[in-house]
């Protein structure tokens, strides 16, 4: 059951994002270490920041405003499950370290590092349903403060990258022109490191998200990502959005 307010209103199929808060920073793996498991890592931030940002702008009931809380109720875990954030035994250890980073490690923002929660349900023991977030104040205002845009949730691809990019056409391609990103500047954006996605990546990655959602056409041609809104002429020129 989806819930809504006079600002933003949601559906079973799509969800809420903002720029400021979707962790698109976040490294894919632990490569320096991979014992260091309270760390804003990979898909699962990715896929808490949809939800909790959903669930906060559309008033659901595990959303205490007053309080700043979002607790593990139903709204929480019928989002949870349906993009495979919780997972039978593993769903635990996930959750347990990434309310751990969530309280401890920084969070960049363009005034400075925040910390995103001021306290959580950190017991390894307690059941979903029992398990709670505080946000801290300033970590509230990037949610209600920023423009949300909508995503697709049933788009929602497996790898983190193809999430990355779906995240970027729902942020940033307007609604009359296309939007390209010459592949340096996905190098600035995305968070390869020491590493450089391969073309052959980029040309999976687009072609699978263009089977999993008609709002947007992804390409990677002439080493650029173009991600083309349904309904525009591809090979019209001038309408074009350009990230360098």
């Amino acid at each position: 059951m989806a819930t809504q307010t006079t600002e933003h209103k949601t559906g079973t199929e799509t969800g809420l994002l903002t720029a400021a808060t979707y962790p698109l920073f976040a490294p894919y793996t632990r490569h320096g270490n991979p014992d260091d498991t309270a760390t804003l890592t990979g898909k699962p931030p990715r896929l808490m920041s949809i939800i909790t940002t959903t669930l906060i702008l559309t008033g659901s009931t595990c959303w205490n405003a007053e309080e700043r809380t979002l607790t593990f109720g139903h709204d929480w875990q019928r989002l949870a499950g349906r993009l495979k954030l919780i997972n039978g035994g593993a769903t635990r250890d996930v959750l347990n370290n990434l309310l751990a980073a969530y309280c401890t490690e920084p969070f960049p923002t363009e005034d400075g590092d925040i910390l995103i929660a001021e306290d959580a349900a950190l017991d390894p023991d307690i059941t979903t349903s029992r398990r709670w977030i505080r946000f801290t104040p300033e970590y509230l205002d990037l949610v209600t403060e920023h423009e949300a845009k909508e995503i697709p949730l049933d788009a929602i691809p497996g790898p983190a990258i193809e999430l990355d990019l779906l995240v970027l056409a729902a942020l940033y391609t307007p609604d009359d022109r296309r939007l390209v990103i010459p592949a340096a500047a996905l190098g600035e954006l995305l968070p390869g490191g020491k590493w450089t996605i391969k073309t052959s990546r980029y040309l999976q990655a687009a072609k699978h998200l263009n089977s999993t959602q008609g709002k947007w056409v992804f390409a990677f041609e002439s080493r650029s990502l173009i991600v083309t809104p349904a309904g525009i002429d591809p090979d019209r020129k001038g309408l074009v959005m350009r990230v360098y």
